[in-house]
C-alpha cells in the first residue's frame, strides 16, 4: 500500500528541515555562535531593538531560553540592553556594531545553504514552491500554531487574485500586480491586515 502524499509531503518537509538545522549548526560553529544566537542577531538586525518577550516569540522559544541566549550575546560583546522607558521590569536588547556585523555574516550562513538547494530550479517551479509553503505558513498562523510573519497574505496591501494571468495578485503599496514567485515571507513595509481582511486573504490565496 503506498504512503499518503500528504505524509509522503510532511517527511520531505522534515527532511528539509533537518538539513536546514545541520548546515545552520555547521556554519555557527566558527563564529563560537549557536544557531539560536544566531537567529537571536538576525532578528534584531532585520526588526530593530526588542524586548525579550518579543524576541522570544519571533523565535519560537520559551522566554527563559531567549533570556539565555541574550545574556551570553552580552557576554560577547554583541548585544546590549536596557530597559524599556514605559516598564522598568522589561529588557530591552539590541546589536552592538560588532553584533550588526555578525548578524549580516550570520544571515549569509543560512541564505547560502538553502539557496545551493533551489537556486537551480526553474522560476516557474520556485514560484509554485514558494507560493505552496506560503499557504503553509499561513494556515500555520491561522490555526495559531505560530506566532504572525510580514508576509504578502497577511498584509493590508495584499489583493490576492486582482492581478493579471502572469501576475496573478496585487499590491496596492507597489501599485502593481506580482506573481507567485515574487511574493514575500518576510517585508519591512509589511502592514498587519484586519482580521476581516486576513480572512478573505486566507480563503482566497487558498483557492487561487
Amino acid at each position: 500500500m503506498s504512503t499518503p502524499i500528504h505524509k509522503r509531503l510532511a517527511e520531505a518537509l522534515t527532511r528539509f528541515a533537518v538539513f536546514a538545522r545541520a548546515s545552520e549548526q555547521s556554519a555557527s560553529i566558527p563564529e563560537k555562535l549557536s544557531p539560536l544566537q544566531a537567529r537571536l542577531l538576525v532578528v534584531l538586525d532585520r526588526l530593530g531593538p526588542l524586548r525579550i518577550g518579543a524576541l522570544a516569540t519571533e523565535l519560537m522559544v520559551a522566554y527563559g531560553t531567549a533570556s539565555e541566549a541574550i545574556t551570553s550575546l552580552e557576554e560577547k560583546g554583541l548585544i546590549s540592553k536596557a530597559t524599556a522607558d514605559d516598564d522598568h521590569r522589561a529588557v530591552i536588547a539590541r546589536l552592538t556594531r560588532r553584533g550588526r556585523s555578525a548578524s549580516r555574516r550570520a544571515a549569509d550562513w543560512t541564505a547560502t545553504a538553502i539557496e545551493t538547494v533551489v537556486r537551480d530550479l526553474a522560476i516557474d517551479d520556485a514560484g509554485a514552491l514558494l507560493a505552496g509553503l506560503i499557504k503553509l505558513l499561513q494556515a500555520l498562523e491561522h490555526a495559531g500554531a505560530m506566532s504572525a510573519s510580514r508576509m504578502c497574505v497577511s498584509c493590508k496591501h495584499f489583493a490576492p487574485g486582482a492581478g493579471s494571468t502572469a501576475q496573478p495578485h496585487y499590491c496596492h503599496l507597489l501599485q502593481a500586480p506580482i506573481g507567485g514567485h515574487e511574493l514575500r515571507v518576510d517585508c519591512p513595509e509589511h502592514e498587519r491586515a484586519s482580521a476581516e481582511q486576513a480572512q478573505r486573504a486566507f480563503n482566497a490565496f487558498h483557492i487561487v
